[in-house]
């Protein structure tokens, strides 16, 4: 079992003697490590390892605990809040097996047929989701479906994912003698990754204590991040806040000097943030750089090219992560990877041509062009939505399939329902509009014809798809914006169909290939890379339009700016974000065509390692080439327990 090493305050938060206990642990600073430590003595003061309970945010991270806090943890109950739940209500005599999410779908739509309802399945089991994660009644439209959902839960004997916290709640609360048990079941409460645990969570955690109860809460609130499915910003502050004991580890492991300086300018004066203090050496590679362009592709990649990453730079391309609000903006990452030749990873896997719009869009296209045409059939012949589903597809392929449809259209079949007539012949005109573009056709005027004529993007808004598809870091709206731009770049319907194909199949999108990474922010989170780009950075992206500037999106930024070991690159085209404008100013960095914030002036600065049309200021600590290697060399291997220790591992422990 490896020896922890603690600098001071990790030690005083690792042995803290309070009863309840609060640790505001900034990013970069040894969150998980001071929490492996807390167990360790815990169990070395002769606390039974049965008497410990400590509850994360993924089974990875429980996991990670487990291993790190060795032999003498066995018995210890470690893991995810959901399979707290779950081991609650199995112990209890009440255990069922869980849905998966075509499980549940299919219970939904059950659900609608049994309620009579017209209501788009996509949009219901986006509200049934969202209601549950918050632990809210189901909104009076679709109450009465919402309910015949849980009936026919209990009949086929499944819980939902959301009930493994629902359920052990309710239990807890209404059944007092189980309530009773398991209050008192543990003697000391761990909760980790505090900032990201929802209303109803707490409720549940809640039920584990007693006034009697040590409980000790870990967390940032700068990278809560989760507010999307009903995560409680403020419950660590909150939450078990009697008579408490606030312990605060801010020194970051992670990051040279002027990178902490635009982290701590984004959360200066929020409640609860914590301010990071440098831990690391001081070293002469210039820490920050702001690149603006024409566009991402633009911007994003001139970065890449001055990187140097396949010409024998300082720099490879493992040691790279490009960090983005959305897919849509990773759409255009691609695309400035593709044409800087440059290999990528996506976190995720999930690369922007293969998301259900941009594949729906695609399939259009290929139908244009003649390309699998059977397939694009398959997918196009009711997305939109023309009530042409199953029986409807059942006898065309008894009739001949797609070969005799293509042959001459619904003129000489025939189908069960007189309805379908109708829409099959509003299929055909669009068959016959598509062929007419043919493969030479402005990729882009197909994309406006299935956006606009065919009713596409009407579509997704009415039936609830775009309800379906978004998360917190996915617009099918924006994507299918990306989507068309990408296509006005790419000339031909055929060249535009070779270009996404290739994003889809290429070999370089397979981990480990030692290519750059993309992901997403809310995927970056607990992770670091020596350089890190984050790409977007303008209004009405980074911030999102639908998110408030002053809360999650700035917290979102946040995660983002703390993730590089050595260089923070921040792209940016079109409305440079406020958060943009608020890094230049504290570095008093100039970007040409950028005044910083409050507009004052000062002289251009060229980036170092950077080329192209962007525009570029940079700030750092000294003059110099990069020293050390890629994980931040001896002055990272010295000190005391904070970051990882390479590029993509795990970093806030």
């Amino acid at each position: 079992m490896a020896t922890l090493r603690l600098d001071e305050e990790q030690q005083r938060a690792a042995a803290a003697p309070e009863q309840r206990v609060r640790v505001l642990a900034g990013a970069g600073t040894g969150k998980t490590t001071t929490l492996v430590a807390r167990a360790r003595y815990l169990l070395g003061q002769g606390l039974r390892p049965q008497q410990l309970c400590i509850v994360t945010f993924t089974r990875k991270a429980a996991e990670e605990l487990g291993r790190r806090i060795g032999p003498q943890g066995t018995g210890v109950v470690v893991g995810t809040i959901h399979s707290l739940g779950l081991r609650i209500l199995r112990y209890e005599r009440l255990g069922r097996p869980v849905a998966d999410n075509r499980k549940q779908k299919q219970l939904i739509l059950q659900a609608l047929r049994d309620c009579g309802s017209k209501e788009p399945l996509a949009k219901v089991a986006a509200q049934v989701r969202r209601a549950k994660s918050f632990g809210s009644p189901y909104p009076l439209t679709i109450r009465a479906i919402g309910h015949r959902y849980e009936k026919l839960l209990d009949e086929y004997n499944l819980y939902d994912f959301d009930d493994l916290i629902l359920r052990p709640r309710l239990l807890l609360l209404e059944n007092e003698l189980a309530g009773i048990k398991w209050a008192t079941r543990f003697q000391h409460l761990l909760i980790d990754e505090a900032q990201d645990t929802s209303t109803v969570q707490w409720e549940m955690l809640e039920c584990l204590t007693t006034p009697a109860t040590n409980s000790y809460v870990v967390g940032d609130i700068g990278q809560s991040i989760y507010s999307w499915r009903g995560a409680e910003a403020e419950g660590m502050l909150a939450r078990f806040s009697e008579n408490v004991a606030t312990y605060t580890i801010g020194k970051n492991y992670r990051s040279r000097q002027p990178i902490l300086q635009v982290a701590n300018r984004v959360l200066e004066g929020q409640s609860g943030a914590v301010t990071l203090e440098l831990a690391r050496e001081v070293a002469t590679d210039p820490g920050v750089l702001a690149v603006y362009g024409t566009s991402v592709i633009d911007a994003v990649g001139g970065v890449l090219r001055g990187l140097g990453l396949q010409d024998g730079g300082p720099w490879n391309p493992t040691d790279v992560c490009v960090l983005a609000r959305t897919h849509a903006v990773l759409g255009e990452v691609e695309l400035a990877c593709t044409a800087a030749n440059i290999p990528y990873f996506l976190v995720g896997g999930l690369s922007f041509y293969e998301r259900n719009e941009v594949l729906d869009i695609l399939a259009h296209l290929e139908y244009a062009a003649g390309v699998d045409v059977p397939n694009a059939l398959e997918r196009i012949h009711n997305r939109p939505s023309r009530y042409l589903g199953a029986a409807w597809l059942a006898a065309v392929h008894a009739q001949g399939g797609w070969q005799q449809w293509e042959r001459g259209g619904p003129q000489h079949l025939h189908w069960p329902h007189d309805y379908m007539a109708r829409r099959a012949w509003e299929l055909w005109d669009v068959c016959v509009r598509l062929r007419q573009f043919g493969s030479a056709a402005p990729a882009v005027a197909v994309v406006d014809y299935v956006l606009k004529e065919v009713g596409y993007a009407a579509w997704v808004r009415k039936d609830g798809v775009a309800d379906a598809e978004q998360s917190e870091d996915n617009d099918v709206l924006d994507n299918l914006a990306v989507l068309r731009e990408a296509a006005s770049q790419r000339g031909t319907v055929a060249e535009f169909i070779a270009f996404a194909d290739a994003c889809r199949h290429r070999p370089q999108r397979v981990q480990g290939a030692g290519g750059v990474t993309l992901s997403t922010i809310h995927r970056a989170k607990g992770l670091e890379w020596p350089v890190v780009i984050v790409a977007g950075c303008e209004e009405g992206t980074l911030p999102h339009g639908k998110g408030n500037p002053n809360g999650e999106e700035r917290r979102l930024y946040y995660v983002a700016v703390t993730r590089p070991m050595e260089r923070l690159i921040l792209a940016g085209s079109g409305t440079p974000s406020r958060y943009l404008r608020e890094s230049c100013a504290v570095l008093g960095l100039v970007v040409p065509g950028l005044p910083p914030e409050g507009g004052s002036d000062g002289a251009d600065v060229d980036a170092s390692g950077t080329e192209g049309d962007a525009d570029c200021g940079t700030a750092g600590e000294g003059n110099g080439d990069r020293t050390g290697a890629p994980d931040g060399g001896a002055d990272r291997g010295d000190g005391p327990d904070g970051a990882g220790a390479g590029p993509g591992s795990t970093g806030d422990g």
